[in-house]
């Protein structure tokens, strides 16, 4: 099984904006996020969403895991997040990041991930892979194993 590499906690919750514009805080106990920065010209970015996709599916329902797609570039107007939600096959609301959390958290790079829980950050991670769904699924599921109920 794969070790959690990281445990730095956050100075502040991760926050990002979902396409109505309201603010979304990553900060529910005992729940796992994994926060997927991406940018459309990213053509790694695109090739991940369908494993993130399953491994969304897979997972949330089992209520202690979300799957955050924040798309990088600017305050992109709600319209065009489902616009691009739709065309990309991303079955969860797309987020933006007008506080600038990928920047403050000193990783500009596609694709980017983040997993998060109870305020830390347990792995970041920079750059794609060819398999997200399996280097992804046994950190997050040591992550939920870990966690509260």
């Amino acid at each position: 099984m794969t070790p959690l590499l990281l445990a730095v906690a956050l100075a502040a919750p991760l926050t990002f904006a979902d396409p109505s514009g309201t603010k979304v805080t990553l900060d529910e106990p005992g729940v796992v996020y994994l926060v997927d920065f991406w940018a459309v010209e990213c053509k790694g970015c695109i090739e991940e969403i369908p494993e993130l996709e399953r491994l969304s599916r897979e997972l949330v329902p089992r209520g202690r895991f979300r799957l955050v797609s924040v798309l990088w570039g600017g305050d992109w107007p709600g319209p065009m997040l489902k616009e691009l939600a739709e065309r990309y096959g991303i079955g969860r609301p797309l987020h933006t990041d007008p506080d600038g959390w990928q920047e403050r958290l000193g990783k500009v790079a596609f694709p980017t991930k983040v997993l998060v829980r109870d305020g830390e950050v347990l792995k970041y991670p920079r750059g794609g892979d060819a398999g997200p769904y399996g280097n992804w699924k046994p950190l997050v599921d040591k992550a939920l194993a870990t966690s509260g109920p």
